[in-house]
């Protein structure tokens, strides 16, 4: 009896080392290994794609060296870039193994809108390693920070003004040029606006002044000033800086909104507005309405109580009208209420 439990003991084992074997085998057909991608065998050295911070201009130039790793020469050709920015010199070469060949490119780097100082650049290009070997396709990619022609400590922005604290006050920002400058002028764009140009001690250094020279109404302002930069080298360019603004009603209420997030429907909520003068100028409040499902407001000793009860479901939008009497006229002035309903 041992012995027949030992064969068929034995028989098992065998059957599993046979059924991994071929398991193993079934697998493998199924998944063939991928052949990895060769390197591209010429390459920019470790840090010789980086071209530093420079100037805003409308040519720059700079050379780098590309470098052949491979055993045998390497053809390049049609090296192109990203853009139509940049040009490259030479576009077709061919590299001895170890040795390199220099890159010229030139970039206008005007063409292209930029969100930040930092820029990049692709350059694509097709490749073979011998007679016999099937082109390839390669890139390098170039990098590097690109100050403006201009520079302001600020943006030209007067800020968030009542419509009775006009005239604005004078705004004044430092600027710089990306080289020594023979002059900067100031041109204002749009009527109610005076600017200046102060030089600084530095010949790259000066202060723009703009001076808003009339009342705004109640909105956003939106003027602009156009530099006109002569460098000393000869070259002259004109950049259009945005003065923005917003003027308001004199009379506002606190909190402008009220985001109440979620909330169940058939829960209530509540909170206070008051409403204040930013000069101090007298006001009244001649009406006040709610708009809106299940939205109430309530006056209570020089504040308004709210009280919002959520009826449905999904994103609801309310608002409170508040109409007022003020030195600066009669206007409506608005309080927006908003949640999300859901239900448990």
């Amino acid at each position: 009896m041992r012995v027949r439990a030992a064969v068929i003991g034995a028989v098992l084992v065998a059957l599993v080392a046979v059924g991994a074997l071929f398991g193993f085998q079934f697998r493998t057909a199924r998944e063939p290994a991928v052949a990895a991608k060769p390197a591209d065998p010429v390459v920019v050295p470790d840090g010789r794609g980086w071209f530093g911070e420079v100037w805003l201009t409308n040519d720059f130039a700079w050379s780098f060296p590309v470098v052949n790793r491979a055993e045998r020469p390497v053809s390049v050709r049609n090296v192109t870039g990203s853009c139509n920015c940049l040009s490259v010199t030479p576009r077709d070469f061919t590299v001895e193994p170890g040795e390199s060949q220099t890159v010229e490119v030139r970039i206008d780097f005007t063409v292209k809108p930029r969100k930040d100082e930092n820029a990049a650049f692709a350059l694509d290009y097709e490749y073979s390693a011998g007679p016999e070997s099937a082109p390839r396709e390669g890139r390098w990619v170039l990098s590097g920070k690109v100050r403006p022609l201009l520079a302001l400590s600020a943006p030209l922005h007067l800020g968030r003004r009542s419509v009775l604290a006009q005239p604005l006050p004078p705004l004044s920002v430092e600027g710089r040029t990306a080289t020594a400058h023979a002059s900067v002028t100031a041109t204002p764009v749009g009527p109610g606006l005076r600017a200046e140009v102060v030089y600084g001690d530095a010949d790259d250094r000066f202060r723009l002044t703009v001076t808003p020279s009339e009342a705004y109404p109640v909105g956003r302002v939106e003027r602009a000033v156009l530099l006109k930069v002569e460098l000393a080298s000869g070259e002259v360019r004109t950049e259009r800086i945005p003065v923005t603004g917003l003027i308001v009603p004199d009379a506002e209420p606190s909190p402008l909104g009220y985001p109440a997030g979620g909330r169940l429907v058939g829960e209530t909520f509540e909170f206070d507005v008051t409403l204040s003068s930013a000069t101090g100028t007298p006001f009244s409040v001649v009406g006040v309405r709610a708009v809106g499902d299940g939205l109430a407001v309530t006056p209570a000793d020089g504040r308004y109580i709210v009280r919002q009860t959520c009826t449905a479901e999904g994103v609801q939008a309310g608002r409170i009208d508040f109409e007022v009497e003020a030195a600066d006229g009669r206007y409506m002035t608005t309080v927006a209420v908003d949640y999300t309903g859901f239900r448990p």
